[in-house]
């Protein structure tokens, strides 16, 4: 939730938000400094810029112990886009499979699909379409 608030704060009109990486010793430098601070809450997050915190995002989700969707999920996914007869029928059952992941993963995804839906509506400023977020 810092992360995506961070880049709320000033990032979401910025070109290149994702496609930009911030400095990388200061990554580092914040990576260290969040492993060591984050569980007492010291973090000085106003000095990390929306650049540095997309960056940081980003390998939140790549270094993810498991995948954000379960494996095991993934050839129903499938098959619903594959053989869902409407539009709205694959809405129904795509809600109903996400409502059946663990509550973490279910958690996690609502608020970055609210996030990424924030990102979309800037596009004309941050060249963000969905495409590019996909």
């Amino acid at each position: 939730q810092k992360f995506f608030e961070k880049v709320e704060e000033s990032g979401l009109e910025s070109e290149g938000i994702f496609r930009l990486s911030g400095c990388t010793a200061k990554v580092k430098q914040y990576r260290e400094e969040l492993d060591a601070k984050f569980n007492a809450d010291k973090f000085k997050w106003d000095r990390m810029c929306h650049r540095e915190a997309a960056v940081m995002l980003k390998a939140f989700f790549r270094e993810l112990p498991t995948s954000l969707f379960p494996v095991e999920y993934i050839p129903a996914f499938i098959t619903l886009i594959e053989r869902g007869p409407h539009i709205k029928v694959q809405f129904q059952a795509l809600h109903l499979m996400i409502m059946a992941l663990p509550d973490a993963n279910r958690d996690t995804a609502q608020a970055l699909m609210t996030f990424f839906n924030k990102v979309i509506a800037n596009e004309s400023k941050n060249r963000m379409s969905i495409w590019n977020i996909s």
